[in-house]
């Protein structure tokens, strides 16, 4: 099932042919008056490249939380809007969908944001969920993680050209661009959207530019979990079966650690060790003698994020839990920080209504009774047993620095999330 009705490309009459070609199934034609009025490609990118350095602190801070007031006046609204790209001398046109990306993260409740937003009346989920509907399927899209980033540079001249191709496959692939259309003529402004949280991670040095050029009117959410208990249902998830036994997950964050140390990315306290293997038969757990201090070598943003991408390879379990660093690649990338909304989970489980109308406000969506929950979405493989304390221990100490420095990314009412607090020094915002 292709959407086939989306994108308009039209040949303008100066450059040779008066005759609009249209997918939508209605000719149009495009003035020289037209044409002139409405600008072509936005650079976004070029946009966040030349202001990222200069971008004052107080822009970097934005609302993060729920601790913020509901402020409806402040709410983004719906538009209708087109964008235009020039393809060789076709120009194409195309409506702004999809509205907005969930971006992340794995394992801290974007299924469950999944399904409030797609039960939403104005809101109509990728494709992909019509072709796998069902519980327990994935409705993720995965288009930029699983397209080569410049495939398609041979065949086009400019930087345009390439993300005008970018943007056309993208949406005629994964949205329902004939009922939006519909919609609109109607008179009724409906929303689609992509959940696909490998993108806040993967390819960290290129894909937060690549996605932001190829929709730059897009709105992004991103929902943090604690980074230990993340790590650890990731862990399981990995697992086919039940974990009986917690030296297993030790196991796997020592010889975790060791890599990201050999890598370059931290620096291990001498407490740490590796066992010699993975046949551990004690389920109890040692002794802490020492208290764990990690340090993160000092490098500038773009080196940290090309190692952050380099190690990100191996698919780990702790390296998603370094928020910091991957919001801050996406921020610089985004010619506008208030595109992205930074939620915590622990909100959701709190208070999910809540986290709905905040998410709503931020897309641009009408006020709308959340769906009553009927069990934890994507829940298959339950923390049979809890970790070892020296294990979370080890993990808290590792998490420390890093959740500090969300607080500073992303401001005050981030301060002292799961544990970390002002770090000596340095002002929080």
């Amino acid at each position: 099932m292709k959407s086939m009705a989306f994108i308009e490309i039209i040949l303008p009459p100066q450059m040779g042919d008066a005759t609009s070609e249209s997918l939508l199934g209605d000719s149009e034609q495009l003035t020289n008056n037209t044409l002139k009025a409405m600008p072509l490609v936005v650079n976004s990118g070029n946009l966040a490249n030349s202001t990222k350095k200069a971008m004052p602190a107080s822009l970097r801070s934005y609302p993060g939380g729920l601790s913020n007031s509901m402020n409806t006046s402040a709410c983004a609204t719906i538009k209708k809007a087109t964008h235009l790209c020039q393809l060789g001398k076709k120009i194409v046109r195309a409506s702004e969908v999809p509205s907005f990306i969930i971006l992340g993260v794995q394992k801290s409740g974007t299924t469950s944001l999944f399904h409030y937003l797609r039960n939403h009346p104005d809101v109509l989920p990728p494709l992909n969920f019509l072709k796998k509907a069902g519980e327990g399927k994935s409705f993720e899209v995965h288009f930029f993680d699983r397209t080569k980033v410049f495939a398609e540079q041979k065949d086009t001249s400019t930087e345009e050209e390439f993300y005008c191709k970018k943007r056309q496959k993208y949406i005629r692939k994964h949205f329902q661009g004939g009922k939006i259309s519909k919609a609109a003529k109607e008179g009724r402004n409906l929303m689609t959207f992509d959940k696909t949280p490998i993108y806040l991670v993967k390819n960290l040095h290129s894909q937060p530019e690549l996605i932001s050029k190829t929709v730059p009117w897009a709105k992004y959410i991103v929902i943090l979990r604690n980074p230990v208990d993340r790590a650890y249902s990731q862990f399981m998830m990995g697992k086919k079966t039940h974990i009986t036994n917690p030296a297993d997950f030790d196991f796997a964050v020592r010889k975790e650690l060791v890599l990201l140390e050999k890598v370059g990315l931290i620096t291990l306290p001498d407490a740490v060790f590796l066992p010699k293997n993975s046949t551990i038969t004690s389920t109890a757990s040692p002794a802490a003698s020492h208290e764990f201090k990690f340090t993160f070598p000092i490098r500038s943003a773009v080196n940290e994020t090309k190692v952050f991408s380099d190690v990100f390879k191996q698919n780990l379990c702790l390296q998603r839990g370094f928020y910091a660093i991957q919001l801050q690649a996406w921020i610089d990338a985004l010619p506008h920080p208030e595109q992205m909304l930074v939620l915590n989970s622990d909100d959701l489980k709190r208070s999910p209504s809540d986290v709905y109308r905040r998410i709503l406000c931020h897309v641009g969506l009408p006020e709308h009774n959340q769906p009553a929950v009927k069990k934890a979405h994507n829940a298959r493989r339950q923390m049979a047993i809890p970790m070892w304390n020296t294990t979370r221990e080890l993990l808290e100490a590792l998490f420390l620095p890093q959740n500090a420095d969300l607080g500073r990314l992303l401001g005050k009412e981030w301060a002292g999330v799961w544990g970390s607090g002002p770090v000596e020094g340095k002002e929080m915002l």
